[in-house]
């Protein structure tokens, strides 16, 4: 997270999946608490003391990760609702050190947060790869550049793709481990818990959406058209990862008690 002049706000909710809804609450705070005093002079004083809102997701006052989320502030106050933000808006980024000294934030101390944690990260990273990839397809065609031009675009999507194929391998091997730790439970404990029923079925769907085709055989080749419906695929994986991430985590943090 780069050291600009920032907004911080800590977020500490009773439950994980709270926060998220408290979201809205404090685009509102935000919103009305900007439309004091005279607009220009307003939003001069913004840009120049807090061009970005840091908020920071605690649960019970303590994190569950050392991320948070970043937003520029004119594009915060911009907004009706925090569903009105971009996916990229909500993007988590890490947290520095320093931050979390001064800041004197605690982190839960369970190992097995890491497994929903990790699932969430791996899978967003592919999504940013693959949709990356796809949107330079659509910046650049390839009767549009010369030789020298395709030969360079050729090269970095060569560079991406070995990206990829790691990037692919982290988010698999993440899925399996939470897969793993589910399967390990006793099936009373899924059935008679509604967090580890969901992140259960999240993960059923997730399978499916990760993978670069149904008939996927662990050799990546991709085509334009396949590319452009993996990533849609994977936004929709993203978003699942983070959900089932969330059931988990509410699951361990509810066993520590």
């Amino acid at each position: 997270m780069p050291r600009q002049p920032s907004y911080w706000i800590i977020l500490s909710a009773q439950h994980v999946t709270d926060i998220y809804q408290a979201l809205d609450p404090v685009v509102n705070v935000l919103r009305n608490a900007a439309t004091v005093g005279e607009k220009e002079f307003r939003r001069h004083l913004l840009d120049f003391n807090w061009p970005y809102v840091v908020i920071v997701p605690l649960v019970r006052s303590r994190y569950t990760t050392p991320v948070a989320w970043r937003i520029n502030l004119a594009v915060l106050l911009q907004t009706d609702h925090a569903n009105s933000l971009k996916w990229w808006n909500l993007v988590q980024h890490p947290i520095p050190t320093h931050a979390l000294e001064e800041l004197n934030l605690q982190a839960w101390d369970l190992p097995d947060l890491s497994i929903g944690t990790k699932l969430q990260e791996a899978v967003l990273g592919l999504f940013l790869i693959v949709a990356h990839i796809r949107d330079l397809r659509r910046l650049v065609e390839p009767d549009d550049v010369d030789e020298l031009g395709s030969d360079i675009f050729q090269g970095y999507l060569t560079r991406l793709s070995t990206k990829l194929v790691h990037a692919l391998e982290l988010a698999q091997g993440a899925h399996n481990d939470m897969s793993t730790a589910l399967l390990s439970l006793p099936a009373s404990d899924i059935e008679n818990s509604v967090p580890l029923a969901e992140a259960a079925q999240l993960l059923i769907e997730l399978n499916g959406l990760i993978l670069p085709s149904e008939d996927f055989t662990d050799k990546l080749s991709l085509t334009l058209d396949g590319t452009s419906e993996w990533a849609g695929r994977l936004e929709q994986a993203q978003q699942r990862a983070l959900f089932c991430s969330l059931d988990w985590t509410a699951y361990v943090i509810e066993q520590s008690r």
